[in-house]
């Protein structure tokens, strides 16, 4: 995988024998569409994303460790929302906050250019971990949405998959980062 590499610290001690504690990079890169495949098996949704999504992924060092894909989201009066349509994080990282990680610098970027970043969680540990966070505001309770809610709801309109997943709606309220590597990161 070709990486730009955006790179952040931290000091967190790796599930992995080598690691030693040792103070690692972590950097989040924009990767190509077929870096999905190392994500797919472990995410609850067979389908694939949109071959239009941008994928980025977390790697802890050299290792990939979350996959996130975003996608413009159509509206009927605004155009500037961006949406999650897949977070995942492999199990040997599982349970470290390196998806949050992962999104909430997402969301600090498109904030940066001005866009708005929602995601749909379904998963009810996913939607828990976006409810406590102070980086993102619920916009609807978790609740299965269709076509007869018209206006109400914003994820489905009767033609998509997501009728039958009891998803919420979280939308990044956080800092956005700098706009220059924002830039970089996303391309704009």
């Amino acid at each position: 995988m070709r990486q730009k590499k955006c790179a952040f610290t931290f000091s967190l001690r790796l599930p992995r024998k080598n690691a030693r504690g040792k103070q690692t990079i972590v950097h989040r890169a924009p990767v190509p569409y077929r870096a999905w495949r190392l994500f797919a098996p472990f995410h609850y949704l067979t389908a694939e994303p949109h071959r239009s999504a941008k994928c980025f992924v977390l790697f802890a060092g050299d290792e990939p460790t979350s996959f996130a894909g975003m996608l413009h989201r159509p509206h009927p009066r605004v155009r500037d929302i961006v949406g999650c349509s897949r977070l995942v994080t492999l199990p040997d990282w599982q349970g470290l906050g390196l998806a949050m990680m992962l999104i909430d610098q997402m969301g600090a970027a498109y904030k940066a250019i001005g866009k708005r970043l929602r995601t749909y969680p379904a998963h009810s540990a996913i939607i828990r971990s976006f409810d406590k966070s102070s980086r993102w505001s619920l916009q609807k309770r978790p609740g299965r949405f269709d076509s007869k809610e018209g206006a109400k709801s914003t994820i489905n309109d009767g033609r998509g998959s997501s009728k039958q997943r009891p998803c919420a709606v979280f939308e990044y309220c956080g800092e956005a980062m700098d706009q220059r590597d924002a830039m970089r990161l996303i391309g704009g």
